[in-house]
């Protein structure tokens, strides 16, 4: 009996190792579907299974035969490639974007992103936590006009804002205390998505330009084979700006993705989070299934004073808060 026991277990041991391993190469299949995309959000995750499974077979079961060290050595590969793509999110990974100068002489501007689950009716948890991060600027998604109403104190704090309030988890809520100069709503990839082009005007009469989006996530029901185009177009629009560049949002992908990548390389905006630490935003509601999700990829122009994740109110997501300081 023991020893079916244990043939049973190397046998579920072998099969999850390999499902993992074959995981990892999915996103990077030629196969455009969602259950290929979603692979790489769990890499913290699958990096963790994949060492457990690593000790569990050379201390339990061995090395047996040549199969057997043949997984160890591919789980083991498959450990080292998934700490290798998020290695550069450690707090002791290296920085893409600079520290803030200790003297804090430069323009500082903060930033609270927020998707707030439209399904979620706990607005006054979800006001206090805007209220208690007074930060500059504010961008909230998957806001509906029950959310827009809830937060009509908030006008007081913001003079400027442009609210979208939509019953589609598409609504977009923006609101500054930076003067606000031009807001232009686009659609640039299907009617329902909508994008936020924004000119605020800085102090000293500096412009900058901000990027709201909020892109569609990798589902069954979805066709995903422009998945990636609202997040070009604007990573190659924000190229073409002279001024300081901010796209921000909830972008639906793990900065270590090949789509983020791809708009990096269009881009030529920066990461603050590399080096830093990864700071999972989804997955308020889990202890366990948790990647970052919500982002801001800056201009050379800007350098990190502080990122914080804070407390969760009733969303799925947590609200998170960039501190940068600006030299232009």
């Amino acid at each position: 009996m023991m020893e079916i026991l244990r043939l049973v277990g190397q046998a579920l041991l072998y099969a999850s190792g390999i499902f993992l391993v074959l995981g990892l190469l999915a996103p990077y299949l030629p196969v455009k579907a969602w259950w290929t995309r979603i692979w790489i959000y769990g890499r913290q995750q699958t990096s963790l299974l994949l060492i457990l499974i690593f000790f569990i077979q050379l201390g339990i079961f061995g090395i047996p035969n040549l199969f057997a060290a043949g997984f160890l050595f591919a789980v083991f590969a498959g450990f080292v490639w998934c700490i290798s793509e998020i290695f550069p999110y450690f707090p002791f990974g290296p920085k893409e974007m600079k520290d803030a100068r200790p003297d804090g002489e430069e323009h500082r501007l903060s930033i609270l992103l927020f998707n707030v689950l439209e399904e979620n009716e706990q607005y006054d948890r979800g006001l206090e936590r805007i209220l208690e991060a007074d930060a500059d600027i504010v961008f909230l998604s998957e806001t509906n006009h029950a959310w827009a109403d809830a937060l009509e104190p908030l006008k007081e704090k913001y003079p400027f804002m442009y609210l979208l309030p939509l019953e589609d988890h598409n609504g977009l809520l923006f609101y500054s205390r930076v003067q606000i100069d031009m807001v232009e709503l686009k659609h640039l990839c299907q009617e329902h998505i909508p994008s936020l082009y924004i000119d605020l005007r800085l102090a000293d009469d500096c412009p900058l330009r901000v990027y709201g989006i909020h892109p569609r996530p990798p589902r069954p029901e979805d066709d995903v084979e422009d998945l990636d185009d609202e997040l070009i177009i604007v990573g190659k629009d924000a190229k073409k700006q002279e001024c300081p560049v901010l796209v921000m949002g909830d972008l639906n992908e793990v900065g270590w993705s090949p789509a983020i990548r791809a708009f990096e390389d269009v881009s030529n905006l920066r990461d603050p989070k590399r080096g830093r630490g990864i700071f999972n935003t989804y997955g308020a509601k889990s202890p366990i299934l948790r990647w970052p999700l919500d982002h801001i990829f800056a201009s050379h122009h800007f350098r990190v004073v502080d990122i914080e994740r804070l407390k969760a109110c009733g969303s799925d997501h947590f609200p998170i808060k960039y501190t940068f300081a600006i030299s232009t």
